[in-house]
């Protein structure tokens, strides 16, 4: 993982460079002085320092000629941030040996795009530069990245194969969608189901992070909603939730100690088809239902897009309780709503609601997610999940994919 020092004074621009960079899988340290750059630079190796030109204490060309003058140093390249732009300041930062200018404001992708080049060149510079062993390590370490990546691809094909089919989901719900992208080959979000006759379990989760570690996770909490719905015919969504938050918690509380924030959040739906009735519980992830009917529930327990038209879209309240390994208990909210044949629900992770993209570089979130599911309300859902997975990649553009996406959207009958 390439390591990014980010030298800048202002705290707001700074932690914002940090976010970014951290999403896109860089490891990023902070300074708020060249003072401050140059002690961590000594104490730590970074592929590429980020700097701004005037700061207290030691503003960016004196950090620049510091850094030139250590021979330990020298060889890190470096990018000015500034929301200087006269020509005669970018001279003298480029003639001090400055590799790139970035002027502020500056966009998600322009920040990305100066660090992937500049990285990318400095790697081209190492490797030009190396031999005998180095050159060998560096051949090594290569081949050893191109087997990690076909073991993920492995690793996602089995993946894939444990979740439920396409002709499986077909079977208990036969007008659907599913939207699932995972941010690599393997993912943290999952969707699992099973049909217990006229009543049918369907549930999302989401897994803390994304990639290998959340994929165990996820197959973690897979295995346990198995197990444990086999283990009672008449089970309770509710009851189903705690008893697998437990059995993880147990199981992974006893093979030493695990992350404070590692955990999963997600939603579970029973839906009787016999009594026309959704039991929804949900951790963090709401319930959204297309219907002609208001739920019948308190106000402050959903939320409506008021539009013209026979159905309405409504945004069923989850509990704000997150499910982590050795969190203290709290009860989960159960919730009965009726429906009628036709009615709509979706149920997704927050991939699609968190995604930056736009022209103002901000994340999608979950009032314009509600918009977008009510303004296509009307089309089969072949076409809502064509129209789903082309904003999404509308909004996106330019920008990396941040978190794996799920979106399912189901028919009732």
């Amino acid at each position: 993982m390439d390591k990014i020092l980010v030298v800048e004074d202002e705290k707001n621009i700074r932690e914002l460079i940090q976010e970014t960079l951290s999403i896109s899988d860089y490891e990023v340290e902070q300074a708020i002085h060249g003072e401050q750059a140059i002690e961590l630079a000594k104490k730590n190796q970074f592929d590429l320092i980020l700097c701004d030109v005037m700061m207290p204490i030691m503003d960016g060309l004196t950090t620049l000629e510091a850094f030139q003058k250590d021979k330990d140093l020298n060889n890190i390249p470096f990018v000015f941030l500034s929301a200087l732009n006269d020509q005669t300041d970018i001279r003298k930062g480029m003639l001090k040996g400055a590799e790139d200018y970035l002027a502020k404001p500056f966009k998600t992708d322009e920040l990305l795009q100066v660090v992937e080049i500049q990285l990318k060149k400095a790697k081209q510079r190492s490797s030009q530069s190396l031999n005998g062993k180095e050159g060998k390590k560096l051949a090594e370490r290569s081949k050893s990245l191109e087997v990690l990546e076909s073991y993920m691809k492995c690793a996602g094909n089995v993946q894939n194969a444990i979740i439920p089919t396409k002709d499986q989901i077909d079977s208990c719900f036969p007008d659907n969608f599913i939207f699932f992208r995972p941010k690599y080959d393997v993912s943290g979000d999952f969707y699992w189901m099973k049909d217990q006759g006229n009543k049918k379990l369907i549930s999302v989760i989401d897994c803390t992070g994304h990639g290998i570690s959340a994929s165990l996770l996820s197959m973690s909490y897979y295995t346990a909603l198995n197990n444990k719905a086999k283990s009672t015919y008449c089970i309770t969504p509710k009851n189903l939730f705690e008893g697998v938050i437990s059995d993880v918690n147990e199981y992974l509380s006893e093979h030493g100690p695990i992350a404070h924030d590692t955990g999963m959040d997600g939603l579970i739906c029973e839906i009787d088809t016999e009594k026309k009735v959704i039991r929804y519980v949900g951790a963090r992830r709401p319930l959204y239902l297309l219907s002609a009917n208001e739920p019948p529930l308190p106000n402050s327990d959903f939320k409506s897009v008021n539009t013209k038209g026979e159905k309405t879209l409504y945004r069923i309240k989850a509990g704000n309780r997150y499910f982590k390994v050795n969190h203290k208990k709290a009860p989960l909210k159960e919730r009965s709503i009726p429906y009628d044949a036709g009615d709509i629900i979706y149920l997704n992770s927050d991939g699609f609601e968190d995604q930056f993209g736009g022209n103002h570089d901000k994340r999608f979130k979950s009032m314009n997610f509600m918009n977008l599911l009510e303004s296509f309300k009307d089309e089969p859902l072949e076409k809502q999940k064509e129209i789903l997975v082309n904003s999404f990649d509308n909004w996106k553009e330019g920008y990396q994919q941040i978190d794996d996406v799920t979106v399912m959207g189901i028919k009732l009958q």
